[in-house]
């Protein structure tokens, strides 16, 4: 992270490019839930406790992925209505960004929580996203990366059939280098993840931890290297200093220099407020069915195997009640009943129950 201390560096562009870095700082809190739940053995915890766990992070996915855009359609306009943007208000300009970014959170807040699925999950920031808010949640963040890339052709085809200064060119060239990097991260990430949604059971057991992690390579590559492309003062500043004729020292003050203690603060307070959700004194296990509920999924469990043929009808209301009388007799034996009969009944009665307990 830098703070810029020259006037000629302090524009709307550079602060996009800054907060689209503390978005992914933020996003990026969620992989220590990831961590210490992988290293506590903590297993799969409830998909409300994620959710809640995964506010912050998700805030900063989402305000990163919007805020790509953002800076892509500020150099579109920095192009094609030159007097526009030089003469612009810049707080409006920025509260205008603002506004979007918090807006599209709490539109994907709004998928996940209307289309919220109640179920056990291992807890990382796509988790948040259950059901249909999965798929409006990958739709609108391709459909953003790819509305980048179209603008940024268009500001290349611009830049290309206009005369401008070197310098002008370097600082253009530079930006698209940042920002073409981060796009490509997560298109494939999306790209990868729609493909594998589509070809395998993405809440299967733990290929829903195997395939999340696989799709979210690319974005994590790409967040690796954010530091040392956006750390390097040349890449986003070379215009401004080149006009200023001022030293590197005079146009830009790195925050782990004299500033440093200050956001070292913030960081670690954010990541001790995210580790918190799994140090306090949480019950994750699911809470006992009422009556009503046992009775519907009774019901659903008759319907279900109403649609088997006889033969399989018979061979699981046998079992079902093994397991029933192994729970009456002896508690402890209840588990070990369950793994037993699954294994003994036919494949399609396997089939049949896993989608139903999925479906609960």
């Amino acid at each position: 992270m830098v703070k810029f201390t020259y006037k000629p560096v302090y524009n709307t562009c550079h602060i996009l490019i800054a907060a689209c870095a503390f978005s992914d700082i933020l996003h990026l809190l969620g992989q220590i839930l990831e961590i210490v739940q992988a290293l506590a053995g903590i297993g799969r915890i409830s998909s409300k406790m994620c959710c809640l766990a995964q506010i912050i992070p998700s805030f900063g996915l989402s305000a990163g992925t919007i805020l790509v855009l953002l800076i892509a359609i500020d150099r579109l306009l920095s192009v094609y209505l030159p007097m526009f943007y030089s003469t612009k208000n810049t707080r409006r300009y920025l509260i205008l960004h603002g506004m979007a970014i918090v807006v599209y959170a709490l539109a994907q807040y709004a998928f996940a929580y209307v289309h919220f699925v109640e179920r056990q999950v291992f807890c990382n920031t796509p988790a948040m996203y259950q059901g249909k808010s999965s798929d409006l949640f990958g739709m609108t963040s391709l459909a953003s990366f790819l509305l980048s890339v179209v603008v940024y052709y268009a500001v290349w085809r611009k830049l290309r059939n206009t005369a401008i200064i070197i310098s002008e060119r370097r600082l253009f060239r530079s930006i698209f280098s940042i920002m073409g990097m981060i796009i490509v991260g997560w298109l494939l990430t999306m790209s990868v993840f729609a493909v594998l949604k589509m070809n395998f059971d993405m809440q299967a057991g733990d290929s829903e931890i195997i395939l999340t992690q696989i799709a979210g390579l690319p974005a994590n590559i790409t967040f690796s290297l954010n530091c040392p492309v956006l750390g390097i003062p040349e890449t986003i500043e070379s215009h401004a200093m080149h006009q200023a004729n001022v030293s590197k020292q005079e146009t830009i003050e790195f925050v782990f220099g004299n500033n440093g203690k200050k956001t070292m603060k913030l960081i670690i307070a954010l990541a001790l407020c995210a580790v918190a959700a799994f140090a306090l004194p949480v019950d994750f296990t699911i809470p006992p069915l009422s009556d009503e509920q046992k009775a519907a999924i009774n019901t659903a469990v008759e319907k279900k195997l109403a649609e088997l043929p006889q033969a399989q009808q018979d061979a699981a209301h046998e079992l079902l009640g093994k397991i029933k009388k192994a729970a009456e007799e002896n508690p402890e034996a209840f588990k070990a009943a369950i793994v037993k009969a699954f294994n003994n009944i036919p494949e399609s009665a396997k089939q049949q129950l896993i989608k139903l307990k999925a479906a609960q």
